[in-house]
């Protein structure tokens, strides 16, 4: 878990200024950051403004997150891949929905009468409401959604691995099936003995942290 520390005051008193200009402060000591904010209300705009005052000194890279009631919304200027999206964002759970992502790798329905262009991968079934369906060319229409869902699920499940997921950095590291149960079992046996550990449906996470040796600038 991360360091955390709250810069506090009333409105226009400069907080987030000082917030931006101690974490290009932290950057530059070869620390890595990140920016919360937290608001009761609405915020339209971008939470670091590259182009602001506050904003000249950390730039617009700084993963940041805006914390309300109604909940959170990050922004960070750089681009992801749908690896880091689903490590950062969905660990744990079962099945995540993309809409679009023609051109990714990925497993992939179809929707609309129109044919897919021919580099668009992936594709297993087809839906369109406005059509009966036709199941035995995996054309699913309006009332078969259900079976669309099965469908998926029993590819989910199909796919199920041995519930251990391995990275290093943001990158997952493909781990056999007797090597992922080696490390669970470890793991698992060390941290149901501890006061408190209790397993949840989404399981125990783990985050080792790599520390650099006194001297070492790996």
């Amino acid at each position: 878990m991360p360091f955390v520390v709250a810069v506090s005051g009333f409105k226009e008193s400069g907080k987030t200024t000082l917030c931006l200009d101690l974490l290009d402060r932290f950057r530059q000591a070869g620390l890595t950051v990140g920016f919360v904010k937290h608001s009761a209300g609405c915020h339209g705009g971008p939470l670091i403004a590259a182009d602001g005052d506050s904003g000249k000194g950390a730039g617009a890279a700084i993963p940041s997150l805006l914390w309300t009631d109604e909940g959170v919304r990050l922004e960070e200027a750089r681009s992801f891949d749908i690896e880091e999206i689903l490590f950062r964002f969905f660990p744990a759970v079962d099945v995540v929905v993309v809409e679009g992502a023609k051109f990714l790798p990925l497993p992939r329905v179809w929707v609309g009468p129109a044919d897919p262009p021919g580099e668009v991968k992936g594709i297993f079934a087809r839906y369109d409401h406005r059509t009966s369906g036709d199941l035995s060319r995996n054309l699913y229409g309006g009332g078969d959604e259900g079976l669309l869902a099965q469908r998926i699920i029993d590819l989910c499940r199909k796919a199920e691995s041995t519930g251990v997921a391995l990275y290093g950095g943001r990158r997952r590291i493909p781990a056999k099936s007797f090597v992922a149960d080696f490390i669970a079992g470890g793991v698992l046996g060390m941290v149901s003995a501890l006061k408190g550990a209790q397993w949840t449906r989404d399981g125990f996470s783990l985050f080792i942290r790599s520390k650099k040796e006194e001297g070492s600038d790996a």
